[in-house]
């Protein structure tokens, strides 16, 4: 077996130089630490999260660069740094090499305790193991097994729900049994939007701070006591077009794991127009996207690994990918431009905006706020004990609000000018809420917060409805696909969670 002894600067007179290493053990000692200080924290928090895929709008290809990116870039990257040193002094390169390695370790001892004495810990770390490779050819000889540790790593990632993305195969449209005068679609999901935000303190939605909104409740059913499912995101949006309540499985807010949808179920009858925040519902194939929304290859890429170089720093990664890629004015005047050009076959508009989401950033005219972001009273999902913070941030959020409010009214009057609003089927909702309680969670469920989190609006305008009804009994994001599903008149085997809210109330 070859010499795997790191070679060591001359010792000077008397000293004599040791064999050199081939090169390709010199990587391997790079791959092997950087797969355990870099590559392993990075691909199981992408595989306990695969929804950042989705996000970002990867597919097969982006996750399978992206991993094999992840494992080898960053080793690569210090060894050609290592070469290019090697052609200038090659004991200069050897202590470079134990440099490399020593960080390598830092990075992955600094993980497991934070603050200074986490710092203290990784720099002991790094300087024994420095040391370790230097002069113990046991600890060289375990550099080289753990070279093998990519390929488990891999596995492990390929092996958890990102399988899907890379395996999964894109659903087709059902066969339906329709009426053949089928109306055209609209559905607006907001996201982080509570029911009582909207409310005018009588039960009422606030028509002098919400017209559009309010406009739209004169002319629909108004549920409520309406439910979401869940309050987060990848878990509070498939149902609301699915049907069917989450399960405890590793969200994946995509076709792939929600096959049956609302667009499958219409895929083949209407032309669909769809602009998704963080889900990817509708196949590709299916569905009509925003230029610029099914990210490109290298767009995907870039995202997705501006995100992971966050991770072994202990960085988030949810809100890092996609979420700035698509600006509310685009994706409202996607589904305006849509209705504009519908002829007289049925069509789909699906909407999942982001507003009015936190951080607050716009007022109501669409302009950028220039207060402090995050707003002060706002922490890492918990509002301060401050009475007076927590009125500013709910003041931040039904400024946004407004603003909502306006592009909701942009896709109204869409329809009204293409004389389309009155035959159209219009369902206006939010995956779930959030809450401004002083000292509490704004999305985690408290005793003090679960009402602005768990009820959210529910607004459902069917063709030719000019007057206003009020459904108070318990619905749910469940009923939505059953209610659109009872309006358009179509037979269905699908085995459904939820009930039309149309029809009788719940017994329970």
């Amino acid at each position: 077996m070859a010499d795997q002894r790191i070679e060591q600067p001359s010792a000077g007179a008397g000293g004599s130089a040791e064999t050199p290493r081939p090169e390709w053990r010199y990587f391997a000692d790079l791959l092997g630490l950087s797969s355990l200080a870099i590559a392993q924290p990075i691909l199981s928090t992408f595989a306990a999260d695969p929804a950042a895929f989705v996000t970002a709008r990867a597919g097969s290809f982006e996750v399978i660069a992206f991993a094999l990116i992840v494992v080898l870039v960053p080793p690569a990257a210090s060894w050609v740094v290592e070469l290019l040193v090697a052609l200038v002094s090659r004991p200069l390169r050897r202590w470079l090499h134990l440099v490399a390695l020593a960080t390598l370790v830092a990075l992955f001892f600094q993980a497991f305790v934070a603050g200074p004495l986490g710092a203290l810990l990784a720099i002991a770390a790094a300087v024994g193991a420095a040391y370790a490779f230097a002069r113990s050819e046991t600890a060289r000889t375990f550099l080289g097994y753990l070279a093998f540790a990519p390929l488990l790593f891999l596995a492990i990632f390929f092996l958890s729900p990102v399988s899907r993305l890379v395996f999964g195969s894109e659903p087709q449209a059902e066969a339906i049994e329709a009426p053949a005068d089928l109306p055209p679609v609209v559905m607006a999901v907001f996201d982080e939007l509570p029911l009582s935000s909207l409310l005018d303190g009588e039960g009422n939605i606030d028509a002098d701070a919400f017209p559009n909104f309010a406009a739209l409740a004169e002319d629909a059913t108004f549920a409520r006591n309406n439910t979401s499912v869940s309050p987060s995101t990848p878990f509070a949006v498939p149902p609301l077009s699915t049907g069917i309540q989450p399960s405890r499985d590793v969200p994946l807010p995509s076709y792939v794991q929600h096959p049956e949808s609302l667009f499958t179920l219409l895929g083949g009858e209407y032309t669909m127009y769809s602009s998704e925040h963080v889900t990817q519902l509708c196949p590709e194939s299916l569905c009509e996207v925003p230029t610029g929304e099914g990210s490109t290859r290298d767009a995907a890429l870039v995202s997705l690994l501006k995100a992971a170089a966050k991770i072994p720093f202990g960085g988030q990664i949810f809100f890092d990918i996609g979420i700035d890629g698509l600006d509310p004015v685009v994706q409202v005047d996607w589904i305006t431009d849509g209705i504009e050009a519908a002829d007289d076959e049925p069509t789909l508009h699906y909407l999942h905006s982001m507003l009015p989401h936190q951080d607050w950033i716009y007022l109501p005219d669409g302009e950028l706020h220039d207060g402090p972001n995050p707003p002060p009273g706002l922490g890492a999902g918990y509002i301060s004990e401050s009475a007076a913070d927590a009125t500013g941030v709910k003041q931040r959020h039904m400024l946004q609000l407004a603003y909502a409010d306006e592009l909701l009214g942009q896709i109204l009057d869409s329809l009204r000018e293409s004389g389309r609003y009155e035959d159209s089927l219009i369902v206006v909702t939010s995956d779930h809420g959030v809450a401004f309680e002083p000292g509490e969670p704004t999305r985690y469920l408290s005793e003090a917060s679960h009402r602005d989190i768990m009820w959210t609006p529910l607004l459902v305008k069917a063709p030719q409805q000019q007057e206003p009804a009020v459904v108070d009994s318990p619905t749910t994001s469940v009923d939505v696909l059953p209610t659109i599903i009872d309006v358009l008149g179509i037979d269905t085997d699908w085995e459904l969670d939820g009930q039309s809210i149309l029809g009788p109330p719940r017994e329970e």
